[in-house]
């Protein structure tokens, strides 16, 4: 009974309470068993969402965790001593908050716009730049890629279409070179972004509008 156990005691603490992810992100939470009285040795443990592991009893543990945990979750630190007493700590809440990573683009500006007319020589070689700027909600490695789907009458100089690793909300350059064709007429190549993950990015300008040719 209760009597059996009164000068057994046991404290669970956690840090943070709150902690807010982004998709697929991860981020450490702290635990703390404190336990006293009983008759030695004492065995901690506590039980999280049901499950049970151990701690060093008055010692810190870090677990890891990640937007699979999200909504609220709880936290009971627990104590046996060696006569088989044993005690349960108050209920420890924290909760996971998860944001949607957003896989839009802003369209800065570029070197050379739609329509433009230019006069080279053949074999020479431009340099068509899109300034952008990456999602506020994470960072990334992205790759610029030939869109397959649409047309691309251009050469591309070079072994390589670029790659650049960006920060949230970072902005950034994509250079491509061209070689230009021998007779006048119209020409047009169309790329796609992707992150390392296969995640494939739209462009928008300012006013919403998606920028189709990037």
């Amino acid at each position: 009974n209760d009597d059996d156990n009164q000068d057994l005691t046991v404290k669970a603490s956690i840090t943070p309470t709150t902690i807010n992810l982004t998709e697929g992100e991860s981020a450490t939470l702290k635990i703390t068993v404190s336990a006293s009285g009983g008759t030695a040795p004492l065995t901690c443990g506590y039980d999280y969402n049901g499950a049970k592991y151990e701690i060093d009893c008055n010692s810190e543990k870090s677990i890891t965790i990640t937007d699979k945990d999200e909504g609220t979750n709880y936290i009971i630190g627990y104590v046996t001593d060696s006569l088989g007493q044993y005690k349960e700590s108050e209920k420890q809440y924290f909760t996971v908050t998860v944001a949607q990573k957003s896989y839009v683009l802003d369209f800065i500006s570029e070197n050379y716009k739609d329509n433009t007319v230019i006069n080279i020589n053949d074999g020479s070689t431009i340099d068509k730049t899109w300034t952008l700027k990456m999602s506020s909600t994470h960072g990334a490695e992205l790759s610029l890629e030939k869109d397959t789907s649409k047309t691309c009458n251009l050469d591309i100089a070079g072994d390589s279409l670029p790659q650049v690793k960006v920060s949230a909300g970072q902005q950034f350059n994509f250079p491509v070179s061209f070689t230009m064709p021998n007779k006048d007429g119209s020409y047009e190549c169309h790329f796609k972004i992707r992150d390392e993950s296969e995640n494939y990015y739209t462009v928008k300008d300012s006013a919403g509008n998606v920028v189709d040719n990037v």
